[in-house]
């Protein structure tokens, strides 16, 4: 009996022992977390404190924009640096020239007996032209021209009028080559030969077909004139004719835009361009 009342005492005794150790078990622990986070706050850096301007990145700046390249300017557009504006011409000709063909008469043409042809002969010829200069190596316009063949036991000559167009062909050469020039000539024309001896019509073109070209040179200059020496043939055609003719002359040429207004521009602006540049 007395082992029987001491059992609930040591039940007791030892809920109340283990109850004081398990609170020594979670002292112990709790002092080792702060310890071990004490020593982990020894062993970090110091923080750094940043300021937001410095955590953002600077932006890069950029380049100067460069000036949209200047467009080349339209070939009808670019300044006039030796012909340009209004422009007419005139051409005077020492040829020799050759004609042949019937009277315009339906009965006559075709029939050996009434076909005349010429010796070839001397002729004079001349030929006026108006028009624009489009750019320094391109003229067009509009002409007429007319011609004297004096050949044996005939009398007379012929005309036309025509759309004229002139290059120069060699321009990117630079210098004299810029001066040496080519013409084409296309229109209609007309032709008529008498007889010396009762100037009955020996040829008579009615209306035929023209074409002429030549060569130029107009290096010579004076005020707004161009001129120089010039190679030129014609030729005219119909069911009644046949006449051309092979000459030398001189031709004189006007640009309203001439080279000599050309330069004095030219020299303006370089005096502007070095006045803006001593400003500068």
């Amino acid at each position: 009996m007395a082992m029987l009342d001491l059992l609930p005492r040591w039940r007791g005794r030892s809920l109340v022992v283990g109850r004081v150790g398990a609170a020594w078990v979670m002292v112990a622990l709790g002092g080792l977390g702060s310890a071990r986070e004490a020593f982990a706050a020894e062993e970090a850096p110091p923080a750094t404190a940043t300021s937001p301007v410095a955590t953002q990145a600077l932006p890069e700046e950029a380049p100067p924009a460069m000036p949209p390249p200047a467009d080349e300017p339209a070939w009808e557009k670019r300044p006039a640096t030796r012909r340009g504006g209004f422009t007419t011409g005139l051409l005077a000709s020492a040829a020799l020239g050759m004609a042949s063909g019937y009277p315009l008469d339906l009965k006559k043409i075709g029939r050996e007996r009434y076909y005349t042809q010429s010796d070839v002969a001397i002729a004079g010829t001349g030929a006026f032209w108006i028009g624009f200069s489009l750019i320094d190596w391109l003229s067009v316009g509009l002409g007429i021209n007319g011609d004297i063949l004096g050949a044996p036991g005939l009398s007379g000559g012929g005309g036309a009028a025509f759309f004229r167009a002139e290059a120069f062909p060699m321009w990117s050469f630079g210098g004299i080559f810029r001066e040496i020039g080519a013409s084409i000539d296309a229109g209609a024309s007309t032709a008529l030969f008498t007889s010396a001896e009762d100037e009955s019509d020996r040829i008579n073109s009615g209306v035929a077909s023209y074409l002429g070209g030549g060569v130029f040179y107009e290096g010579i200059r004076v005020w707004h004139l161009s001129m120089g020496p010039s190679v030129s043939a014609n030729y005219m055609w119909s069911d009644t004719v046949r006449y051309g003719n092979i000459g030398l002359g001189w031709r004189v040429a006007v640009y309203s835009d001439s080279a000599s207004n050309v330069d004095k521009n030219n020299n303006k602006n370089k005096n502007t361009e070095k006045k803006s540049a001593r400003t500068d």
